[in-house]
């Protein structure tokens, strides 16, 4: 359109230079022009409108594809969050079942330990009645009975439930008193008796252990098998508490440990029993604060300085069950 616009011009303006204007071609001429200006107005128009389309279809696009994503976003998130609870399913499901297999477990081996527990007990009190029949018979035979080991001893059965009912009351909770021994252990050794000679400390008599009655409370289990040469139903072992007196305190010490007892026969009411442990006695006696031996006592002194506090100590007691 603008060659056209050109060429008009440059006839028209030729035309006007030669003096040779033409009142009808002037008019085509400016009617060519004006035509050659609509049309790029409308071809201008019409690229406008392309552009417009051509954005809007640009817009368009980009809604859909944010609207895809943000659909698939969505969609991968509920897709996490369904595996997420199948997984927490499946989790608790798991750790109920290890729980369920834990409680079967501890059922199975508690029920296992009640079956040895009884029928080993069993087994001691079928010993237990078992050598006292024998031993009656033993005797009788010593006494010269012919019919002793082929007759029934009426007897022997009464000894043999008086065995056992020894044998039930040896174990579980008995009580006991007997001698023992704390030895010290540890910190400023335990003053007897100290005086103050010119001016100075003198520690007559030191007490690295303190002997006492133990009163005792034992729980006694009863294996099924033999120890030290004693047979089953005559020894047994397990924890015990118990209190130290001496000549000074009625309550000395407090003692805890493992004890082992044993009986020197199947029917024996007693038993003789061993006992070692941790000791805490809140009376031991040392030497007061800033006080050494062969060190000075404060002006004016008489007396050595002690004090008393808490130690603890190992403890060694004999009991005896009755």
């Amino acid at each position: 359109m603008k060659p056209v616009v050109v060429l008009g011009t440059v006839s028209l303006v030729g035309c006007v230079a030669l003096g040779q204007r033409d009142p009808a071609r002037d008019g085509e001429y400016i009617q060519a022009l004006k035509e050659a200006k609509e049309k790029e107005v409308e071809f201008k128009r019409a690229l406008d409108a392309e552009q417009a389309r051509r954005d809007e279809f640009a817009q368009v696009a980009r809604e859909a594809g944010a609207k895809v994503r943000a659909e698939d976003r969505t969609a991968l998130a509920d897709a996490v969050g369904q595996k997420a609870i199948a997984l927490d399913i499946a989790e608790t499901d798991r750790k109920q079942k290890e729980l369920a297999l834990g409680q079967a477990r501890e059922t199975l081996e508690a029920k296992g330990r009640n079956l040895v527990k009884t029928y080993c007990d069993k087994d001691i009190r079928d010993q237990i009645r078992q050598r006292v029949i024998n031993e009656r018979r033993l005797d009788a035979l010593a006494l010269g009975k012919a019919d002793a080991g082929t007759e029934p001893d009426a007897g022997a059965e009464d000894a043999a439930d008086e065995a056992e009912q020894q044998y039930k009351n040896f174990k579980g909770i008995n009580l006991g008193i007997g001698p023992s021994v704390f030895f010290d252990v540890g910190g400023k050794p335990r003053i007897k008796d100290a005086e103050v000679v010119n001016g100075r400390v003198v520690v007559e008599e030191e007490e690295p252990y303190s002997p006492g009655i133990m009163f005792e409370t034992h729980y006694f289990f009863t294996p099924c098998y033999e120890f030290l040469y004693v047979p089953a139903g005559r020894w047994g072992f397990g924890p015990f508490v118990g209190l130290q007196t001496s000549t000074e305190d009625v309550i000395d010490a407090l003692a805890f440990g493992m004890m082992y007892g044993a009986r020197h026969a199947d029917d024996a009411k007693g038993s003789f029993n061993l006992g070692v442990g941790i000791i805490i006695d809140p009376n031991k006696q040392i030497l007061g604060k800033h006080i050494v031996e062969g060190g000075p006592v404060p002006a004016g002194q008489t007396d050595v300085p002690t004090k008393e506090v808490s130690a603890v100590g190992l403890v060694l007691t004999v009991s005896f069950s009755f």
